[in-house]
């Protein structure tokens, strides 16, 4: 397997909560504090209607959480190395996602049901703690500062840079495995997409079948 198609984080986890402060550039009593409280400066939005029957809830932040968010995302999460795979980050939209499937002879589609709201805060823990091999007082800081009532929050800065990182461990096999049957896999965000360039026996077009 390419280390292309891997998730990679090429710099040493922090393992002190005030190593995680300075490179945050937040006083630790401060970042302390509003981890602390992350669970109420998270602010719900008006749910957006998908279709007749089901609504999305996405959630900002107060200005006191948003500016470590957005620090998060530029000291840790932008500087992961993202395998071809996925497709919504730097370089990438969901037009090139829809380029690596041109002139398939079959697609599938699917999306992940209520994908934010089911990433549990023990999922995002493991990927502070075993991907990017963080500490555990370190990992929980920011499991606190980037969870909400225990998930994912939709709309927050951190979160969709931790949902392309949550199946960090299985997704670069998964990849593999597909592409040794010929099949190109791919994903954005929530949105997977299996395509083949030959027809696809009925059997393997289950999802035992693949």
């Amino acid at each position: 397997m390419g280390t292309k198609n891997k998730f990679k984080y090429p710099y040493k986890g922090i393992q002190h909560l005030d190593s995680l402060a300075k490179a945050l550039s937040i006083p630790i009593q401060e970042l302390i504090e509003i981890s602390r409280q992350a669970n109420n400066l998270y602010i719900a939005q008006p749910p957006i209607k998908k279709d007749s029957s089901e609504k999305r809830y996405t959630f900002g932040a107060k200005s006191r959480l948003k500016k470590i968010l957005i620090r998060i995302n530029n000291i840790f999460l932008k500087r992961v190395q993202y395998p071809d795979f996925i497709q919504n980050v730097k370089g990438k939209s969901y037009i090139t996602n829809a380029q690596k499937h041109v002139n398939s002879k079959i697609i599938f589609n699917e999306d992940i049901k209520n994908f934010f709201p089911s990433t549990k805060r023990k999922w995002i823990l493991l990927v502070w703690k075993d991907f990017f091999h963080f500490s555990n007082e370190v990992a929980e800081c920011l499991t606190n500062l980037t969870t909400k009532d225990g998930f994912l929050p939709q709309g927050a800065e951190t979160s969709t840079y931790l949902a392309n990182l949550i199946f960090f461990d299985i997704e670069p096999q998964l990849y593999a495995n597909f592409t040794n049957q010929g099949l190109m896999y791919t994903r954005y965000v929530d949105n997977i997409s299996i395509s083949s360039k030959s027809n696809i026996e009925g059997n393997k077009k289950s999802r035992d079948g693949t």
